[in-house]
């Protein structure tokens, strides 16, 4: 006798499958370096320019004041969104010396992009870090961000 499989018990079956294979955050511990992209528009609000931001960790749409999570040996890489208002990122910076942005973001040679490797001795977890984005928008006004960059106990 053949029996034959029903379109809702596959679906049910598929279903089970991706529930059972990764519900559970990525842990630090577990996951190994990886680049983290943060993409950066302008926007202005009040007649003042802010920067709209977003993280390959999934946040989006932040005003000003992204908190991006990451974890030693990371490499981090601030790039311009198509249509960014943005003419030029000046400098990425600490605001003070830290433990995880201990220098300057380096602007990668022949790109607006700007990269920085966390450093592999950054401790776990860790307090948040202010840092400094200073750009031009397209009236060639600068204007200074401070977002975060912080190394959760759990990633997200």
């Amino acid at each position: 006798m053949k029996k034959i499989l029903t379109l809702p018990t596959v679906t049910l079956f598929l279903v089970a499958i991706l529930f059972a294979g990764g519900c559970k955050p990525e842990s630090p511990s577990t996951r190994g370096p990886k680049k983290i992209t943060i993409k950066l528009k302008a926007v202005e609000i009040n007649g003042e320019m802010h920067l709209k931001m977003s993280d390959s960790n999934g946040k989006k749409g932040v005003i000003d004041t992204l908190e991006t999570l990451v974890i030693p040996g990371d490499s981090v890489i601030w790039k311009l969104k198509l249509f960014s208002g943005i003419e030029k990122i000046d400098t990425i910076s600490p605001k003070t010396a830290g433990k995880i942005m201990n220098k300057k973001a380096e602007n990668i040679p022949g790109t607006k992009r700007f990269g920085l490797k966390i450093p592999d001795n950054a401790p776990m977890p860790s307090q948040r870090e202010k840092y400094n984005i200073v750009f031009k928008d397209r009236d060639g006004h600068q204007w200074p961000i401070d977002p975060y960059l912080r190394i959760p106990k759990e990633v997200d």
